[in-house]
């Protein structure tokens, strides 16, 4: 029949109801799922129309991912597809969160200074990256506790991935950079008007040292909806397990 984990059944076909198992005369409704874990408080599954009734309480299964990426890296368009592709679906935009300030908002930029020895921004302006990834993860986590999978979008390199571990305190997340070649990127940002700058080159060299946690893309070939189907293809690739600050610096340092 599969393993028990406290009145669910993991191992049996995909959302078919498993009438004979323990706790069905309890008043639980016991359901075989393809797969499942354990992720922080809540429980996570495969299950039919993303519903899950135990102890006769309505429990929705969700889950959290997290995309990163340089500038014209395609994160806010993916993120929007990937969100829509659930039936409960949330995208957590951090710099909408930033756009929030609308007195004393300072956008990062390479005047403000980097950390040689650490690579962070320093001043306001690495001030309100570090509050808007926090409250961007307590929104997100906010989403995800009541049923919504969501999809949170920031540029998370170097000491963010660290900021980013301990706001989701212990939780698991799966994480994807998107990375498409420097070239692409530019010819993108010549599209958009925007223009390759400073801030563009710090973030890419920031993702050049970063350790390779998580499902990395290169994106160039496809498009947003191509990776979205690539992202849910290799979901599991994605999956970064309860991890901390330590565990990252490890494998900075392997």
């Amino acid at each position: 029949m599969g393993v028990s984990l406290d009145g669910i059944v993991a191992g049996g076909p995909k959302g078919q109801r498993d009438p004979g198992a323990a706790g069905e005369d309890k008043g639980v409704t016991v359901w075989k799922v393809e797969s499942l874990r354990q992720v922080g408080t809540h429980i996570m599954g495969c299950l039919p129309n993303g519903e899950l009734r135990w102890s006769g309480r309505l429990m929705l299964v969700a889950d959290l991912f997290v995309i990163s990426g340089n500038q014209a890296a395609g994160k806010t368009t993916v993120a929007h597809l990937l969100a829509q592709r659930f039936s409960r679906g949330v995208h957590v935009e951090a710099d909408d969160l930033q756009r929030m300030i609308v007195s004393g908002c300072r956008w990062p930029e390479m005047r403000d200074g980097i950390d040689v020895a650490t690579g962070r921004v320093m001043g306001e302006s690495g001030a309100q990256l570090t509050a808007r990834l926090r409250n961007a993860c307590l929104v997100s986590q906010s989403f995800v506790g009541e049923g919504f999978t969501t999809v949170l979008t920031d540029i998370i390199v170097g000491w963010r991935f660290e900021e980013l571990v301990g706001n989701l305190a212990g939780v698991a997340f799966h994480f994807v950079m998107l990375r498409p070649s420097v070239e692409v990127l530019h010819r993108r940002e010549r599209e958009r008007a925007s223009g390759s700058n400073d801030w563009e080159e710090y973030i890419e060299g920031g993702i050049e040292e970063m350790p390779h946690i998580g499902l990395w893309l290169d994106t160039k070939d496809w498009t947003a909806s191509e990776t979205v189907d690539e992202i849910l293809r290799r979901q599991s690739e994605a999956l970064v397990g309860a991890v901390s600050c330590n565990d990252v610096e490890r494998r900075r340092s392997a």
